[in-house]
């Protein structure tokens, strides 16, 4: 037998080997080891398969190309059934060469039944198609070197970061839009019943937007610079990392419990899941609410930082005029915020404790969402706007006012968990009937925004007889004792 053939018998048996082992491993450790240990691991047993394959494929062409990894393999998160995203990054070798060299090495890891999405490019096809195309863009953002010549991808890095400059505005214009779409694919909220752990509202792939729009807009790639532009706090960054960490728990597991690549947690695995991550929670007695609220009661944060990103660069790419808000000289609005003039706001604030009321009010008479700088501003200030909102909370509850509005804004500030605290839990209580799509909590804010429009029409409108406080506080909570956890 030859040798090349001998050695080709010898990697293939170790490949083999090492996915075996590593899929054990997995399975004995999926709860003792942290989320990020368990993708750093699965990523090096991939290096490794690619380091032993290419001394055996690559003879002579070594110093002349180099395996790049993208994607999940690229950013290190690799789950049990990700894709392998492959860049062979070659200079200098004939096409014929490196598309046998190609051939050989994919054929080694599609027998082994990996998933492998590969491309073959020289740094002058790369640097062209990124100009052209995103998806190759945002490939090459998580682009990092495996094995052969590392050297290639740094000198690719120059020519790239022109590149990226050049696309600032076409780039965020692009992921907008592709961002927009995907939420509308999953019901443009983070409380649906069946969530999706990578696509979904608050899910990794939003975070993973973060990260790209701040490597390509504001230059800010890594969490520490995020830190430093002011986008989020450090003790925020902690959480979003908790909240990373279970996200990809809920991933492998799903994978591993599949036996493919999965990422939409249906209804029936959702137990399964819970049992085989051992959540429990005093709140839930259901353990696939438990696992809703373990998993994604931190996709919020991620929301609302996204949030302040796409303002930030909307701002700065595409400017809109604010104007004064009618009799209220601290705020002012667009198109779709109401903004708090900061100074005015915190001078008013601290000799006039109803200004903080005022906001909401001025939310729920225009329908507007509160800008993410707001919204910042009056995280701080939850103390004493919940000691306001107390005494005054049924005011929000006029027929002529969208009281709906005001609530979605009181759950990304936390302000309902001393308001309204069954209404907070509701917003991770599953409806497993087959007819609702969305948690209990969320289904019950919609049913308000139906009395809302109902109250708006001429039909009922204007009907004495209906006393529409009262309706729409019915609406809100006809559903909450099932929050109790005792159903």
């Amino acid at each position: 037998m030859p040798a090349i053939d001998r050695d080709k018998e010898l990697v293939e048996a170790e490949v083999k080997r090492l996915l075996v082992q590593h899929r054990s491993w997995l399975e004995n450790n999926l709860t003792t080891e942290s989320s990020f240990e368990i993708l750093k691991r699965s990523t090096r047993v991939y290096d490794q398969i690619l380091n032993l394959a290419l001394p055996v494929f690559g003879v002579g062409m070594l110093d002349k190309l180099c395996l790049v990894a993208l994607g999940s393999y690229g950013r290190e998160e690799v789950c049990p059934h990700s894709d392998i995203d492959l860049l062979i990054l070659f200079q200098d070798i004939p096409l014929r060469k490196i598309e046998n060299f190609s051939a050989r090495l994919l054929g080694l890891l599609w027998d082994q039944k990996l998933k492998v999405g590969h491309s073959l490019r020289t740094r002058e096809q790369c640097l062209k198609l990124a100009e052209k195309d995103h998806s190759v863009l945002t490939a090459l953002l998580d682009a990092r070197p495996v094995a052969g010549n590392l050297e290639l991808l740094k000198e690719l890095s120059p020519g790239f970061e022109k590149v990226l400059h050049r696309s600032r505005q076409d780039y965020f214009q692009a992921k907008f839009e592709e961002a927009v779409q995907r939420w509308v694919r999953c019901k443009n909220v983070i409380w649906v019943t069946e969530p999706q752990v990578m696509e979904g509202v608050g899910g990794l792939r939003d975070w993973q937007l973060v990260r790209w729009l701040a490597k390509v807009c504001l230059d800010a790639g890594s969490p520490d610079q995020l830190i430093k532009i002011g986008l989020l706090k450090e003790a925020e960054l902690e959480k979003i990392q908790k909240s990373l960490a279970r996200l990809f728990k809920i991933r492998t597991a799903l994978h591993l419990l599949t036996g493919e690549k999965t990422d939409l947690l249906e209804s029936e695995l959702q137990e399964k899941v819970a049992q085989a991550l051992v959540i429990k929670s005093e709140l839930y007695a259901n353990p696939a609410d438990a696992l809703l609220h373990w998993g994604f009661s931190g996709a919020g944060l991620i929301v609302e930082v996204l949030d302040r990103l796409l303002f930030d660069l909307n701002r700065k790419l595409n400017p809109e005029k604010t104007e004064p808000f009618p009799g209220s000289p601290w705020l002012e609005k667009t198109r779709e915020y109401i903004l708090l003039r900061e100074k005015e706001f915190i001078i008013l604030a601290q000799d006039r404790p109803e200004t903080e009321m005022s906001i909401f009010l001025a939310l729920a008479q225009t329908g507007k969402e509160l800008a993410p700088p707001s919204r910042s501003l009056l995280a701080s200030r939850t103390a004493s706007i919940q000691q306001n909102l107390q005494s005054r909370f049924m005011e929000l509850f006029a027929p002529e006012l969208k009281t709906s509005v005001v609530l979605k804004e009181m759950k990304v500030l936390g302000l309902l968990e001393n308001l309204l605290p069954e209404l907070e839990r509701a917003f991770y209580l599953g409806q497993r009937d087959g007819y609702h799509s969305y948690t209990v909590g969320w289904h019950s804010i919609l049913c308000l925004e139906k009395i809302e429009q109902t109250a708006a029409g001429p039909e009922f409108g204007d009907d004495p007889e209906i006393n529409w406080p009262v309706l729409k506080l019915a609406g809100l909570v006809h559903d909450l004792g099932k929050g109790s956890g005792e159903e």
